[in-house]
C-alpha cells in the first residue's frame, strides 16, 4: 500500500494525497489567505500506510501568492461637462479579492480636463479627452470618453425697438432686436417684411420706405423661431405747391 501524505492544522486533517512513483505527494490545502505569511508549525505533515502513521513534522514558514488583477472597469464610459464643472468616475478592479487594487488615473489632454488619484475630474476648456485608469498590478486599463462643451441655452423670446415707425417714402429706420435670455447660445435673428412694396428690410434690420401704406417687419430667431413685429407706416411725400407766376408787365 502506498504512503499517504496527511496535512494537519492542529488536530484536523486539512488535506491528503497518495505518494506517487516519484516519491512525491501533492496536497492542496483550502482556506488560505492570499499574500499571507504562515509561521513554521502552522501546518504539520505525516505519512501513513498499512503499518501505521509517522510522527508529525512542522511545515516550514511559507507565504501564499497574491491574487493577481485580471481587469478593471469604470463606473462611466462617457461623460459631458461644462468648462469649470467637476465630475467623477469610480474604478472596480477584478477579481474582487485581488491583493493589490491600487489604480492610477490620467488625462490624455490636461488642457481640456485634469483628474486626481480618486477619479475626480475637473473640466478646463472645450474639447475632448480620454480619462484612463490603470491598475498598479498588471497594468490593466479602462477609458472614459470625456467631452467638455458649453451647455446649450435656448432662446425664450425676442423684442424689437422701435415697435412702431413712421417714415416718408425713401426714409430709413434701423431696428434693434434683443434676444432673451441674455446668455442664449444662438442669438441669430432674421428680418422679413410682409409688404415689400411698401417697406423693405435688410439682413441687419435696416428698414427702407418704398411707397405709401402700412407694413409689418418681423424679426425671427433662428433658435426656437420666436418672433417680434415692428409696425411701419409710410407717408406720401407732399408735393410742394408751385409758386405763382409773376404777370408780364409792359412798359
Amino acid at each position: 500500500m502506498a504512503d499517504t501524505l496527511k496535512v494537519y492544522k492542529g488536530e484536523e486533517v486539512v488535506g491528503s494525497a497518495v505518494r506517487g512513483e516519484d516519491g512525491k505527494a501533492k496536497v492542496t490545502v483550502g482556506g488560505l489567505e492570499a499574500n499571507t505569511d504562515y509561521p513554521v508549525g502552522t501546518y504539520k505533515v505525516s505519512f501513513s500506510n498499512e503499518h501505521g502513521e509517522s510522527g508529525k513534522v512542522d511545515v516550514p514558514q511559507f507565504k501564499t501568492k497574491p491574487v493577481a488583477v485580471t481587469g478593471v472597469t469604470l463606473s462611466k464610459e462617457s461623460l459631458t461637462l461644462e468648462p469649470g464643472a467637476k465630475g467623477s468616475t469610480q474604478a472596480t478592479v477584478q477579481p474582487s479579492n485581488a491583493t493589490n487594487k491600487d489604480v492610477k488615473f490620467t488625462s490624455s489632454n490636461e488642457a481640456v480636463a485634469t483628474v486626481d488619484g480618486k477619479g475626480e475630474i475637473t473640466a478646463k476648456t472645450e474639447g475632448s479627452a480620454d480619462i484612463t485608469v490603470t491598475t498598479v498590478d498588471g497594468g490593466k486599463t479602462a477609458k472614459l470618453k470625456l467631452t467638455v462643451k458649453k451647455a446649450v441655452v435656448n432662446v425664450t423670446g425676442v423684442t424689437v425697438e422701435p415697435k412702431t415707425a413712421t417714415l416718408d417714402i425713401g426714409g430709413t429706420q434701423q431696428l434693434t432686436a434683443k434676444v432673451a435670455p441674455a446668455n442664449a447660445s444662438d442669438k441669430t435673428v432674421t428680418y422679413t417684411t410682409k409688404s415689400s412694396g411698401i417697406a423693405t428690410v435688410s439682413a441687419t434690420g435696416l428698414i427702407t420706405a418704398k411707397a405709401e401704406g402700412k407694413a409689418q417687419i418681423v424679426a425671427t430667431t433662428k433658435d426656437g423661431a420666436k418672433t417680434a413685429v415692428c409696425d411701419v407706416t409710410v407717408n406720401a411725400v407732399e408735393e410742394p405747391e408751385p409758386e405763382p407766376e409773376e404777370p408780364d408787365t409792359e412798359e
